[in-house]
């Protein structure tokens, strides 16, 4: 299992990170760097089947697979974040649940921090849960009064966090990502959207009741030149307008006859009926056999009814069909009269002497032997 069988679009939301923190697995992480679920790990909606996906079980799927009923995915590298295939592995939930409490067991017995202290009663203290080395927080107390580390401003910590596009000019955020698309900071222990940050560090406070809108219509620009400040109203008139494409993004044309509006969003009829059609293509037998059961069923509980009900239909289309007319000459041309006219005993129907007499004359002539 390699990255590089992950899609671009997936593998664009990920960045290389440290090595494993196992011994039974090789390589670095491959931390995903979009939305993330309160759990800690990755989060990710897939467009193909609609549906919100933890992007370490996605990962296993697009790359190797689809996870078997009843197992769930372990990270052996022990990093929630990471979604790199080759540290991924199928195990029964059972198992993973055991993996998991033996390493919180591992992490509560440590004796020491990893820099040598020892975790005794005076120098740990717990902090969001973890046990914390007061040692090492003295030391780094010390270094950053010395200027020997430097805490990094918000700001510092905003424009590490973006890189330029030559071409649009655009700010791209390379931070963590909302699912819509917008970038996430963690300022004072809360949650901002990175382009709101962006206005108030270069620009200002942003006005009461106001909203900002991006001028270049690209979601993960943070670049203050691109950011505006305009009502609700505006901000959304200007979405729709933005949104009013010619073509659905198949090469479809929006025409009257290929649009229909769903949940106030124009839709492909074209792009729509295919997916219907294969959606029903995967199912479509199963549920074809589960309706010739029931009709099975029905008919053997209601048989009287279902006959009552042909024989009615039967005796309406005979008293609805027009009279039939009968020909005056038959299919060669030749006039039913009374002297050029046979009546079959056996069926009603009538035929033509003078065709019977010249199909006699043929056979007799065909069975003449040669001489």
């Amino acid at each position: 299992m390699t990255t590089d069988e992950l899609p671009a679009w997936f593998a664009k939301r990920t960045t290389p990170g440290q090595p494993a923190d196992a011994t039974d697995v090789t390589g670095h992480c491959l931390e995903w760097t979009g939305a993330k679920h309160p759990a800690g790990y990755g989060n990710v909606y897939n467009r193909e089947d609609r549906r919100t996906w933890l992007a370490h079980r996605l990962a296993y799927t697009l790359a190797v697979g689809a996870i078997p009923a009843g197992l769930t995915i372990d990270h052996r590298c022990h990093n929630l974040l990471c979604v790199n295939p080759a540290h991924l592995q199928v195990v029964a939930r059972g198992e993973n649940t055991r993996r998991a409490q033996t390493r919180r067991s591992v992490n509560r017995s440590k004796t020491h921090c990893k820099r040598g202290h020892e975790l005794n009663e005076v120098n740990a203290y717990v902090l969001n849960g973890q046990r914390r080395c007061r040692a090492c927080r003295r030391l780094r107390h010390h270094a950053v009064k010395a200027g020997r580390i430097v805490n990094r401003t918000v700001r510092e910590r905003f424009d590490s966090k973006w890189k330029a596009d030559g071409q649009t000019s655009c700010w791209l955020w390379i931070g963590t990502k909302d699912c819509s698309g917008y970038g996430m900071v963690t300022v004072a222990g809360h949650n901002r959207r990175a382009h709101r940050l962006g206005y108030e560090l270069y620009i200002g406070e942003i006005p009461e009741g106001l909203t900002i809108d991006h001028v270049c219509s690209n979601r993960a620009c943070v670049n203050p030149d691109h950011l505006e400040t305009v009502t609700r109203a505006e901000n959304t008139r200007r979405a729709v307008a933005a949104n009013r494409r010619t073509h659905c993004k198949k090469g479809h044309e929006f025409t009257p006859e290929n649009t229909f509006m769903d949940s106030g969003k124009r839709r492909c009829a074209i792009c729509t009926r295919a997916r219907d059609r294969e959606r029903y293509a995967k199912d479509g037998e199963k549920r074809r056999a589960l309706a010739r059961l029931q009709g099975k069923r029905y008919y053997a509980e209601h048989r009287e009814q279902v006959l009552a009900r042909q024989l009615e239909r039967r005796i309406a289309q005979n008293e609805n069909r027009p009279a039939r007319v009968s020909a005056s000459h038959c299919k060669r041309g030749h006039e039913f009269t009374p002297e050029n006219t046979i009546h079959r005993s056996d069926s009603g129907g009538r035929r033509c002497r003078e065709c019977r007499t010249t199909y006699n004359s043929a056979y007799a002539a065909a069975r003449k032997p040669r001489k």
